[in-house]
């Protein structure tokens, strides 16, 4: 259930509802919300809020994304959240680091993304922070710009099952972890995914290839090209 904060609205439904998206979230109703809210599965979106503090006192609160939160610099008091099992953050301009998150003991889903749309991404000082949650199985970076360059680190999330990248990262890095984790995981690192674009020559579905600045090819009209990228990512990962 969607529920608007920013005007008038039910705190019956704030209280009783186990699944609940509220939007606009300010200042003044912040601790209204931390006092009555029970929901179980909760979407904070477009927090005009300086800081999460008292967050912690959503202790019903099992899978939490929160979206939008142009002024927040800090995810400490989200790190209180014991009870935690899944965690979506998105478009946090402001937000550098992650420290704190491994005190998310029961922590098995973490998704992190900029803006939808290709906007301004996520620009982390470094992910090396999620290495440290303990049960990690699923972890998702999209639009996502690491100060330090570096995803190499992953390969100590031992439990990690689901793994999902956009194409910001080096693709010898990639290509370093499909090494180390593409056994473990359900769906491995490849060399490409195939998209649903078509190519604008034969009509067949196009693939964009795996890395930072990597073309979308046709496996027919390119296929000698498609062909030799295939074989230089299966190298590297041969090599690593």
């Amino acid at each position: 259930m969607i529920l608007c904060l920013d005007r008038e609205f039910s705190q019956q439904e704030l209280a009783e509802r186990d699944e609940l998206d509220l939007r606009n979230i300010s200042a003044k109703i912040w601790p209204t919300l931390l006092s009555k809210c029970t929901a179980k599965e909760l979407r904070l979106y477009h927090l005009k809020l300086a800081s999460l503090e008292g967050i912690d006192r959503l202790t019903h609160t099992r899978r939490l994304t929160l979206e939008w939160g142009a002024k927040i610099e800090s995810l400490e008091p989200v790190s209180k959240l014991s009870g935690l099992t899944h965690l979506a953050i998105g478009d946090f301009p402001r937000l550098q680091q992650l420290d704190g998150l491994e005190k998310l003991s029961e922590l098995k889903e973490l998704r992190l993304s900029g803006s939808l749309g290709g906007g301004s991404p996520l620009r982390l000082e470094s992910i090396e922070p999620v290495t440290r949650i303990s049960g990690l199985t699923r972890l998702s970076l999209s639009n996502v710009k690491l100060k330090d360059d570096d995803i190499t680190s992953l390969v100590r999330c031992t439990h990690l099952r689901h793994l999902s990248l956009t194409n910001q990262f080096d693709r010898s890095q990639v290509a370093f972890l499909a090494s180390r984790l593409n056994e473990q995981l359900v769906e491995p690192l490849t060399a490409y995914v195939q998209t649903h674009l078509l190519c604008m020559k034969c009509n067949s579905l196009t693939s964009m290839f795996t890395g930072r600045r990597m073309p979308f090819l046709c496996p027919v009209c390119d296929a000698s090209r498609f062909e030799k990228l295939t074989r230089q990512f299966e190298k590297k990962v041969n090599d690593a």
